[in-house]
């Protein structure tokens, strides 16, 4: 109001002198007939905010307390979505807010067409899930104050091209049991997040699944070698802490409790699984470890899987660099492996000491703010026998086209060794359509994936 008075003066004074010195020169009464046009500019300006605060004030007062608000909320944070480092963020998130509670739900449709050729055979197909696999999610959050909140995540693959989720139920007449059939099948947790860090139970990803966007341009999905050999990405009865960022060091760790209860049988028995995550980020450097250890339950050795990444981000992309060391040789870790899919499974290794050693680099450019290309090259080494060796590469193109929309394009090789079998694999494992592994073993395997990418 201060400021509204002072300017009715100056144009009561400029209008004063313009009065007062009619033998003014030219120039000097033009220059004041432009400071008076710009102050009564303000004046407008000032009324019209005046005007905008005082409606927005008249609103606020007729709301109730307990109103439901529903705002353009920012995405989970990255370790309850994982949407990929490499993603551009969502944007118009659906949150609905009753007091301190919040309730926002997600979700994005993944479909590509997936062409691939080896061994003298070809598949042309419609898949699901290249770099993001379809899903639905809902995220719970209540305010409690003082920096405490409690969460709750439940997330469910769906299936674009039959309707179908992911795990699917399996009956067996013989021991009348139905395994598998998940309602939600990604994630079911429940946390508290705290100022000292967060912890959480249930069903949730790993550690090493979080760091996905952190391994490749990929994310590490569509033509990432180091996901064609596999990775262990979520498991039951998980007990997590996430600790804050403290001098760009973050870590978390997980323990998974095994139990012979977890089976729809009996006879079989679940391995605990340990993992502990180290993520330091340090201007454009990032350097991280992920790694799990599951317990054997058959004598035969645990199952370890190691991952050391670190990447550089130079402004219009980034590099990258991987190493996984892993005797997980025949999936014993990974999500769609065991009884139950995703489960603690009854872990074990044919020969504990067989290792695999996985090199990967990769890089990525952005050509326009909607443009960017990349590329991957990586090896994969048995350490005991070199004819399960494999190498593979990729080149790819993502473009935003409008918001939330992504289209992209790969064109992938995999070279296996005598008795190797690798091939493609998405964001959610191998596509539905897909190459047995007789028929790759030995074989040159080569692709391209043309798909869009809707995300909510």
């Amino acid at each position: 109001m201060k400021r509204f008075t002072s300017l009715t003066a100056a144009l009561l004074s400029a209008g004063i002198l313009v009065a007062a010195f009619p033998a003014a020169h030219a120039d000097e009464i033009g220059d004041l007939k432009a400071a008076v046009q710009q102050l009564q500019a303000e004046v407008q300006q000032l009324k019209m905010q005046q005007a905008h605060t005082a409606a927005a004030s008249t609103t606020a007062s007729v709301l109730p307390a307990n109103a439901i608000v529903v705002t353009a909320a920012p995405a989970p944070a990255p370790l309850g979505r994982n949407a990929g480092a490499s993603l551009t963020p969502v944007q118009n998130v659906m949150s609905l807010k009753l007091g301190d509670n919040a309730f926002t739900l997600y979700g994005d449709v993944d479909q590509y067409f997936n062409y691939m050729h080896a061994n003298g055979q070809t598949i042309q197909a419609l898949n699901d899930g290249a770099i993001l696999k379809s899903r639905l999610g809902m995220l719970f959050v209540r305010d409690m104050g003082a920096g405490y909140k409690a969460e709750a995540q439940i997330e469910q693959s769906l299936n674009f091209e039959n309707g179908n989720n992911t795990d699917t139920p399996s009956y067996s007449g013989t021991s009348n049991t139905t395994s598998n059939g998940r309602l939600f099948d990604r994630q079911a947790w429940a946390g508290l997040s705290t100022p000292h860090g967060e912890f959480r139970i249930g069903r949730q990803n790993t550690a090493i699944f979080y760091a996905g966007g952190f391994v490749d341009y990929t994310a590490r999905t569509m033509g990432s070698v180091v996901n064609s050999f596999g990775v262990p990405s979520r498991f039951d009865g998980d007990i997590a802490y996430i600790a804050p960022r403290i001098d760009g060091l973050q870590v978390q760790a997980h323990y998974a409790v095994g139990s012979s209860n977890q089976s729809p049988t009996a006879s079989i028995t679940y391995g605990s699984i340990m993992q502990l995550g180290a993520d330091y980020l340090n201007g454009p450097w990032r350097l991280g470890y992920a790694g799990i250890d599951g317990r054997s339950t058959v004598g035969k050795g645990n199952v370890t899987y190691s991952d050391f990444y670190a990447n550089y981000d130079y402004g219009r992309g980034t590099i990258y660099a991987n190493y996984v060391r892993s005797n997980n040789g025949n999936g014993a870790l990974n999500n769609v492996g065991g009884p139950v899919i995703g489960s603690n499974s009854q872990l074990a290794v044919t020969t504990p000491s067989d290792y695999y050693n996985i090199y990967q680099i990769s890089a990525d450019y952005r050509v326009s703010p909607k443009l960017r290309i990349g590329a991957l090259y990586g090896l994969i080494r048995d350490s005991a026998n070199s004819s399960n060796n494999a190498s593979g590469y990729n080149v790819g193109a993502y473009y935003d086209a409008f918001k939330n929309v992504t289209f992209y394009a790969f064109g992938d090789a995999m070279d296996n060794n005598a008795n190797a079998s690798f091939g493609f694999v998405g964001s959610a494992g191998a596509p539905y359509k897909n190459f047995p592994a007789a028929t790759v073993k030995g074989q040159k395997v080569e692709g391209i994936q043309i798909g869009a990418l809707y995300r909510f």
